[in-house]
């Protein structure tokens, strides 16, 4: 039996008002079940993102691989949005709504039980068609069981920024408390639970159209909007969303796979998150739309720009940067949701536009960002090897110490799963298990925190760019409606007049407080991207000029006599090359496996005969040998094997 569609009582019963008193805009408890349902439908957006690295360690996959979990959600909302008015013109919106909520439900627990990361990606995917249903589905249905378009759209858009900002933080609680797995055990049930709700919904009465009422001059009156309106609304809505990848995505992989957080301590730091997006809404009642949008635009940019100016483990930085961009959140997301999405007979239409744009903003985004970190990566940790190279040469151990630590840091490289960095405190243990060599793993572990850091700059940069970009559309979306809800329900009965209305509940804050806190939100923003600028801490990652007298090596005795003489001859060589002596070694050692320089063996060699000369004169400069021993090393350069002593060292 088909199931009506939710514009029109169910046939043969007569429309009955909402139990328990309930005044038109008030959301009853099964409402609320349904947006949470919202809620988490638009949290699976970004939910999977702190259990990544588990789901590489399970599967032993790569990070392109893994990254379709969270892609494909995202894509299949989009897709999947496009068939949606064809099928609820046969089926009706209460169908569609059921129809999601139980795909979602079952594709909840497939993705819990899944024995393959494909199988949980196709799952994934199946899952975002559910979701496109619901969260299309929903809206009318809240509008209905809330009896107005404008207290069931409030409840979606809210609903929608909140699970948006919650995502990351209730997925890494889940997944360090229990496992990856949670995240989808626990969705099923609220799934489960919004069902409860439909009955309610088809009993609802439909909302009235809005009353019009007179406003200023120039302004559209609610079903007047203007197209050009609508189409800037949702395009500053895709890119406000393009621009939360930084947010939901980019720092969560900052915080594991850079600062070497669990996804508990991820999760603890981005739940500021939703807590600024929550903080938000006790200051938007009353400010013009097209305030808050502009105003929650800068605030997103500037929250994200200090995230791109982070220094290195900014934990404090981090969270800041965080918090005011979920407040932006909170005044943007909203709003230009709402002025997305028109009241009457084109909310369900506006509503699924305003899904796709959305999640569509989210998968250019990523499609986007995507290579650009890869690339920032690449280049990244080639100048961290080099730096690190550096500081091994460098460090006053014993050469046999080195050399020890370098095989054993090479088998760790070769060890670790694609997307994480290897485990420095292991092989340290390994090799000096006495802490003889602290110092330098401090060192190694700093400069690798510092390019994985560095690496994510141009990525958060261009998500602030993304969110400077939504303030043109965001300006053409209109000051707002002027409209009130018609009076709906049953003549009260004349034997038995009606109650008088509750007088509506003061603001929690003053008037002049929210436009203020509203004023300052983007203020504070663009403070603290300067004050993070100013304060620095971004590691840089150098190495020395090697045609210049470099200090002496602290090692005293023949190891370090010997260790000398050799970052003397690197020196001279690659001086002579016009590269680094960490560049240099790394060629001469193939074994490595790290990028080489294009020098072929005829170049090599008469830069080593010249480096090895100036180990020499440095040697006879200081006084450390005598004068005709100078001579007779400077004669054994000269005709010496030295083009043998390269092809044994280059020989793979």
């Amino acid at each position: 039996m088909t199931l009506p569609a939710v514009t029109a009582p169910w046939p043969g019963r007569t429309t009955r008002p909402r139990r328990g008193g309930a005044g038109e805009g008030a959301l009853p408890v099964v409402g609320w079940l349904l947006a949470l349902a919202v809620a988490v439908a638009f949290a699976d957006a970004s939910i999977v993102v702190l259990a990544a690295p588990e789901l590489l360690a399970e599967y032993d996959s790569t990070v392109s691989a893994v990254s379709w979990v969270v892609t494909g959600y995202n894509v299949a909302i989009v897709l999947a949005a496009v068939p949606v008015l064809p099928l609820v013109r046969r089926r009706g919106w209460l169908a569609l709504t059921a129809l999601g909520l139980v795909v979602f439900l079952l594709a909840s627990l497939g993705c819990a039980t899944a024995g393959s990361l494909g199988s949980l990606t196709w799952l994934r995917v199946v899952q975002g068609a559910g979701a496109a249903f619901l969260l299309a589905g929903s809206l009318p249905l809240l509008a209905r069981l809330a009896g107005s378009d404008k207290a069931g759209l409030a409840a979606w858009s809210a609903a929608a920024a909140v699970g948006s900002a919650l995502g990351p933080a209730a997925g890494g609680l889940l997944t360090e408390l229990f496992s990856w797995r949670a995240i989808f055990f626990v969705q099923a049930p609220l799934a489960a639970a919004a069902i409860v709700a439909l009955p309610r919904a088809a009993r609802a009465a439909p909302p009235s159209a809005p009353a019009v009422v007179p406003g200023p001059p120039g302004l559209a009156h609610a079903g007047e909007t203007r197209p050009s309106r609508l189409v800037a609304a949702h395009v500053g809505l895709a890119l406000v969303s393009a621009a939360l990848v930084g947010a939901l995505f980019l720092v969560i992989l900052l915080m594991i796979n850079g600062w070497g957080a669990t996804p508990l301590t991820a999760a603890a730091v981005a739940t500021v998150l939703p807590v600024g997006t929550l903080a938000s809404r006790y200051v938007t009642a009353g400010r013009r739309p097209r305030t808050l949008a502009l105003a929650g635009c800068v605030t997103v940019a500037g929250g994200l720009a200090t995230l791109a100016l982070v220094p290195d483990k900014g934990w404090a930085t981090a969270a800041a940067a965080l918090a005011v961009t979920g407040f932006g959140l909170g005044l943007a997301v909203p709003t230009l949701t709402e002025a997305s999405i028109r009241l009457g007979p084109r909310l369900a239409f506006d509503g699924t536009v305003s899904v796709a744009a959305r999640h569509a903003g989210l998968v250019l985004a990523l499609a986007v960002v995507t290579p650009l970190l890869a690339s920032s990566l690449t280049t990244r940790l080639d100048d961290a090897i080099m730096a690190g190279t550096e500081a091994g040469l460098s460090e006053p151990v014993p050469l046999g110490d080195k050399v020890s630590l370098a095989r054993s840091l090479g088998e760790a490289l070769g060890d670790t799963p694609t997307g994480e960095l290897p485990d420095l405190d292991k092989v340290f243990d390994q090799v000096a298990p006495d802490g003889s060599l602290d110092t330098l793993e401090h060192t190694l572990s700093g400069i690798i925190t510092t390019a994985v850091t560095g690496a994510f700059r141009n990525s958060l940069a261009l998500c602030a760019l993304f969110a400077l970009l939504a303030l043109i559309p965001a300006s053409r979306i209109g000051p707002g409606r002027w409209s009130v809800p018609a009076p709906r329900g049953p003549t009260p009965h004349p034997a038995r007049p009606a109650r008088p209305a509750r007088p509506a509940r003061p603001a929690r804050l003053g008037r002049a407080t929210r436009a203020v806190a509203v004023i300052l939100a983007p203020v504070l923003a663009i403070a603290l991207t300067a004050s993070t600028f100013r304060s620095g801490g971004r590691g840089t990652l150098s190495v020395p000029d090697p045609c210049t007298t470099q200090p002496a090596f602290a090692l005293g005795g023949a190891d370090g006599f010997v260790q000398q003489v050799a970052l003397d001859t690197l020196d001279g060589a690659a001086c002579e090359l016009r590269t680094s002596r960490a560049a240099l070694l790394l060629t001469l050692l193939p074994e490595s496996g790290q990028p080489r320089l294009p020098l072929s063996n005829g170049e090599l060699t008469p830069a080593i005969r010249q480096g090895l000369g100036h180990a020499v004169d440095r040697r006879d400069d200081d006084g450390d040998l005598p004068g005709w021993a100078a001579t007779v090393l400077r004669l054994a350069i000269r005709v010496g094997p030295v083009g043998w002593l390269v092809d044994q060292l280059r020989a793979d």
